[in-house]
């Protein structure tokens, strides 16, 4: 392991944004110290969109529940309010700027599955809105928009319009697969046709068949980077499938994630 992904949140940045950069700074400081480069991510449209961001503490994880209080950014209002975007714009390219020449910076996530329409909420405009402020500071650090399924997939639930105009503009193809190891080989071959350097940005989904013995040697063969979703068992659940309900017993086979909270490996 040496990269790992964050996310952040405007919100923060909203309330002080010194302040957040400044523990911005004490993360990216921890990860050097343990040869770690980071994939910082702006924006995402998972989530419950009917609730917004608040300061203090979040709320607590559902038990029983996988990722039950994902809070997105900037949520369905924002993107379809223009008029809230100059503040946005403001954000990002503060966050920008600052840290445009960090080498502590593998590369910069600006939407987080773009074509996935989640709660109604479309980034068509709004996606290539954040492109236009990245390219006006053009960090030295690649920007890219990780994929979430490769066209027929699953039927028409990929919009081809944002994922092929994700893949034209961004330095490098990022993509999400929890599909068994041959879809994720097939994923590989399409995405190669843009001829620029390719990292699986999410994938291990045991139950689904996709384990790090199944997909890892595909992504080895074809030069691809590899980055899993979870690690510690903790209050998200991510151990837990898409689905899992309070009270439905512990999968045998974990979903996501590799260690327990006291650090023995599932």
């Amino acid at each position: 392991f040496n990269a790992l992904r964050i996310y952040l949140h405007e919100g923060l940045w909203y309330a002080g944004e010194d302040g957040f950069k400044s523990r911005i700074n004490q993360f990216f400081d921890l990860a050097q110290k343990h040869g770690i480069k980071l994939i910082v991510t702006f924006f995402t449209n998972g989530g419950n969109h009917d609730k917004e961001f608040a300061l203090g503490p979040q709320p607590e994880a559902i038990p029983g529940m996988h990722n039950s209080n994902w809070i997105p950014s900037p949520g369905r209002k924002v993107i379809d309010d223009p008029a809230q975007w100059p503040r946005l714009k403001e954000y990002v390219q503060d966050i920008l700027s600052t840290y445009k020449d960090d080498d502590r910076i593998l590369y910069w996530c600006l939407c987080n599955e773009p074509e996935n329409l989640k709660g109604g909420c479309d980034v068509k405009d709004f996606m290539p809105a954040v492109y236009e402020w990245a390219w006006e500071i053009r960090p030295s650090q690649p920007l890219s928009s990780p994929v979430w399924q490769r066209p027929g997939r699953n039927g028409t639930q990929t919009k081809l319009d944002l994922m092929a105009w994700t893949c034209m503009n961004s330095d490098i193809i990022t993509f999400h697969c929890y599909s068994p190891a041959k879809q994720v080989e097939i994923a590989v071959q399409m995405f190669q046709r843009f001829g620029r350097p390719i990292i699986c940005q999410e994938y291990l989904a045991r139950n689904y068949g996709n384990t790090f013995e199944t997909v890892m040697p595909i992504l080895k063969g074809n030069k691809v980077g590899a980055i899993n979703w979870g690690l510690i068992n903790n209050k998200c659940n991510f151990h837990l499938p898409w689905g899992h309900k309070f009270g439905d017993p512990e999968p045998e086979v974990w979903f996501h994630d590799i260690y327990r909270l006291d650090g023995t490996p599932w």
